[in-house]
């Protein structure tokens, strides 16, 4: 038997637990921030008062389905979406990332991820958990692909490229992300009711919308499923202790598998992190094992470049005019 130093969970790694945290808790306060010079930046154009602050081309990342439908004339015609550049930018960035390095995104950047694991952890606290039988599980998952099956096919499959074109250069798409703004400015009822439940829902089971309804996830985790780097298990180091199972935020039983070749997994290493044998790690294949935070670094290192790319390329600021946003602005609060 190998000698190691067990760490309070049980683990050699515990400390990709603590950067998982951090990296997660940084990319949570850096979209704040974006939501918060976007907002300046909607009161200067509904205003019209003050020096004009410049418009965060992050808070494009927050438009998904912009994204989704400017990705179907650059895959046809390579034509770059001209109105939101950055969230294309962005959107194919994290398409690459999970393909190279799993589902990064999800497990360490995304915000909404970010706050379910908090709401886990208050579950934690209060033992709230209760773990779903398969029976219940298992058609749950489908909500995420019916979702996004409805959104592949309105868009793919029935929108051709003439109203896809329609769509992008609408006053709609124009003005998507002050809606959203003006949206969680003042949450309608439904809103909240929904939100209210999928809260109370979360607190019983871990990671309620992204492990069931989350479909911007379940795309990128098709794209990871194909993709080179898999978290592998070493049966024959294996002590079948359990704890990979028990720290996996998306309820995979690890301690069941050689190749965790999930659509589920997120690549949050905390099966690695939990592991006392450390048996479970990144890998290529069956004999070739990468260094454990080849996900994360991976991850923010694709989306880096993909920041670099967009500024040089002129695909990152977009080409519609501040004084063009704000009279559609203006419009949408008319």
């Amino acid at each position: 038997m190998k000698t190691r130093n067990f760490s309070n969970n049980g683990g050699c790694l515990s400390y990709l637990s603590l950067l998982r945290q951090g990296t997660q808790l940084f990319f949570l306060v850096y979209s704040m921030v974006i939501g918060w010079n976007f907002y300046r930046f909607y009161h200067w154009a509904i205003s019209g008062q003050g020096a004009q602050p410049m418009r965060p081309p992050g808070i494009e990342a927050f438009l998904p389905i912009s994204a989704l439908v400017a990705l179907k004339p650059f895959l046809l015609q390579g034509r770059y979406d001209l109105i939101h550049p950055a969230g294309l930018t962005i959107f194919l960035a994290f398409m690459t990332g999970s393909f190279l390095f799993r589902k990064g995104f999800c497990g360490w950047i995304c915000p909404v991820g970010t706050i379910s694991n908090y709401v886990e952890r208050m579950s934690g606290s209060l033992q709230l958990k209760r773990r779903i039988p398969p029976w219940i599980g298992f058609p749950l998952m489908g909500l995420k692909y019916v979702i996004l099956a409805f959104f592949l096919f309105a868009i793919f499959i029935q929108m051709d490229l003439q109203q896809v074109s329609s769509f992008l250069f609408s006053p709609y798409n124009l003005a998507a992300d002050a809606q959203m703004l003006r949206f969680f400015m003042a949450p309608g009822k439904i809103f909240l009711m929904v939100v209210g439940v999928l809260f109370l829902l979360s607190l019983f089971v871990r990671n309620f919308w992204c492990r069931f309804l989350c479909p911007y996830g379940v795309f990128l985790g098709i794209l990871a499923f194909f993709g080179p780097v898999q978290i592998r298990r070493v049966p024959e180091e294996c002590i079948q202790c359990g704890k990979c199972d028990q720290f996996c935020p998306a309820g995979i039983r690890i301690s069941s598998l050689e190749t965790v070749r999930k659509v589920e997994c997120i690549g949050c290493l905390e099966c690695v992190a939990s592991c006392p044998e450390e048996c479970v790690r990144p890998g290529i294949g069956r004999k070739i094992f990468l260094p454990v935070l080849i996900i994360p670094a991976g991850t923010c290192a694709v989306l880096a470049v993909a920041w670099f790319l967009g500024v040089v390329t002129g695909h990152w600021h977009s080409h519609i005019p501040p004084e063009m946003f704000a009279k559609f602005y203006r419009m949408l609060a008319q």
